[in-house]
């Protein structure tokens, strides 16, 4: 096997020829040489991981893309210092009482000038 191709032999079942051009899927295998300027294309708008593989997905392909497009990420310093500093934190269950009347809410309010609970 030529060694040109050899990484693509895991992906052998999704390759099609179409008119010259080799898809996998429905992306576009494209070549070695392409691959940075691929990447700088589709991090211009700095979407994120998610949303750059999410784009990637539908238009190209290359063997190392999701990884190439993780190590973009991360030495992305604009991205670096937009990005959350913390995670946000899960949902907390709901207090249950173990006792009636332990828990109780109430809103005040006004109607027609006359206070209420």
């Amino acid at each position: 096997m030529f060694t040109e191709v050899r990484h693509f032999h895991q992906y052998r079942d999704g390759l099609v020829g179409f008119d010259g051009v080799v898809l996998y899927k429905d992306s576009i295998i494209i070549s070695p040489s392409l691959c940075e300027y691929a990447l700088q294309l589709l991090y211009a708008a700095h979407q994120g991981v998610s949303q750059m593989c999410s784009r990637a997905e539908s238009s190209v392909f290359w063997p190392g893309k999701t990884s190439a497009i993780i190590n973009l990420r991360t030495r992305c310093s604009p991205c670096n210092r937009m990005a959350p500093s913390q995670p946000s934190a899960p949902p907390t269950p709901p207090i249950q009482p173990t006792y009636p009347s332990q828990c109780i809410c109430a809103d005040f309010f006004t109607y027609a000038g006359h206070n209420d609970l």
